[in-house]
């Protein structure tokens, strides 16, 4: 099925973008990230990989979001008229489970 046979459901939450931050953590083992705002957090996790390995599925997940994340971010640099941003890579927060302390 292509994404746009997809049924979207509607959201149940609003992340402001001016305050999302990105939390890398584990969980059993299994790594975990947590996007959160002032209000609310989401929780995106390895799935149970329907027709395949849950590694293969989570990884084509997580790079279909990243994806979808730098187009969204340059278009929204194009309507500020900003120029295109550096090939960077984002700060992202990684905390070790049971540990309590973060890196990054």
């Amino acid at each position: 099925m292509t994404e746009a046979a997809w049924e979207v459901p509607d959201p149940v939450a609003t992340l402001d973008l001016c305050a999302v931050r990105a939390i890398l953590t584990h969980d059993d083992g299994d790594p975990i990230l947590v996007l959160h705002d002032t209000d609310v957090a989401i929780r995106l996790e390895p799935g149970s990989g329907e027709g395949g390995g849950w590694e293969q599925q989570s990884a084509l997940g997580a790079e279909r979001v990243a994806s979808t994340l730098l187009a969204y971010a340059a278009e929204v640099r194009r309507r500020a008229g900003m120029s295109p941003s550096p090939d960077i890579l984002p700060a992202v927060d990684v905390q070790a489970r049971g540990v309590g302390s973060t890196f990054g």
